[in-house]
């Protein structure tokens, strides 16, 4: 179990989001906070479909970049989204209950 969780980079395009973030859950430890960053689509946008090296895997896509606000399980507690540096990266953080939460779920 981990005491913090971060992870910058990816999410965006991974095949299975919700499992990635249930998954970040599962290895925190109870009231651990959990950061999720990535670049927001007014970067990708802006750069990465002009670059010609990665151009090619972000100009034809079918969905934009969004933060995964949605795939946060309710359960979470102080979810909260930012961007930086001109909209063009967003952090997602929140914080898994704490121990006597998940017991008093678990009982009641």
């Amino acid at each position: 179990m981990f005491d913090a969780v971060f992870h910058f980079g990816g999410i965006n395009f991974f095949s299975d989001r919700l499992r990635a973030i249930v998954e970040m859950i599962r290895v925190a430890k109870p009231g651990t906070k959990i950061a999720i960053s990535d670049e927001a689509e007014k970067h990708v946008k802006n750069q990465y479909e002009k670059v010609p090296v990665t151009g090619k895997y972000f100009r034809n896509r079918k969905e934009t970049v969004t933060a995964p606000i949605d795939l946060v399980p309710a359960s979470m507690l102080n979810l909260r989204l930012k961007e930086f540096r001109a909209e063009r990266i967003h952090c997602l953080t929140s914080q898994n209950r704490k121990l006597e939460t998940c017991r008093n779920r678990d009982r009641g």
